[in-house]
């Protein structure tokens, strides 16, 4: 039995995952090869190696198409595809397309985009300010410092530029 999250716990037995109510009751019966908690009424199930999405009367809401797919979390979910990532919504519309080797939740509302070890950023909705192409960022309250080939500038936070990359250090 797994920690409760939104009224419900996922439970392992027979070899298949399902779901109890906080008072020990079965409310999703044990049928599904892995499941992930609840989170904004959807949970992520696994059948056949493929991740889907059911809400808490155990209709799939969303088919198992992806090889992971994380809990959602402010309206978005993770997804992995074909070892790369990318982002949903809660209409299983693709946000950010399945193109980058990593997609991390940053401070200050932002996803940092990583492929082929260079970075870019996304907003908390999804939106791309600027596809990956530094070496380094780092995401202040304010702007947003970045690296590449040995040379720092500062972008505001819609990516624009506030000071070129001239310089050979940059401290936030």
């Amino acid at each position: 039995i797994e920690p409760e999250y939104e009224g419900y716990r996922d439970i392992f037995k027979d070899g298949k995952w399902g779901f109890v109510d906080a008072r020990g009751r079965l409310r999703i019966p044990n049928r599904y090869d892995k499941v992930k908690h609840f989170s904004e009424g959807l949970a992520p199930f696994s059948l056949r190696k493929k991740w889907g999405f059911i809400n808490k009367e155990d209709e799939i809401i969303f088919h198992p198409l992806y090889d992971d797919a994380e809990p959602f979390q402010d309206g978005l979910s993770l997804v992995r595809q074909k070892e790369k990532y990318g982002l949903i919504n809660k209409s299983n519309e693709l946000i950010l397309p399945c193109r980058y080797d990593s997609i991390r939740k940053k401070t200050h509302g932002y996803f940092e985009l990583k492929a082929n070890n260079q970075f870019g950023l996304a907003d908390s909705k999804g939106y791309i300010i600027y596809e990956p192409k530094y070496a380094s960022q780092t995401i202040t309250a304010s702007s947003i410092v970045v690296g590449r080939e040995g040379k720092f500038g500062v972008l505001d936070r819609q990516g624009l530029n506030l000071l070129p990359l001239n310089f050979d250090a940059i401290i936030p």
